[in-house]
């Protein structure tokens, strides 16, 4: 499953969408601003518990 930006289970992240580089999918890509602490949220389900790995 792919999480788009401005889709289903994208939830915020520290920064803006942004377009002006290519190679993305979606409406762009989550540039964030620079620093420790910034970040982006995900929301997601699963059908079970356990651990999962997110690329």
């Amino acid at each position: 499953m792919i999480i788009q930006e401005n889709e289903l289970g994208f939830c915020a992240l520290d920064g803006y969408i942004d377009s002006n580089v290519g190679g993305y999918t979606g409406d762009g890509y989550a540039n964030t601003d620079s620093g420790v602490g910034v970040s982006i949220s995900w929301s997601i389900q699963v059908a079970n518990t356990g651990q999962y790995s997110i690329k």
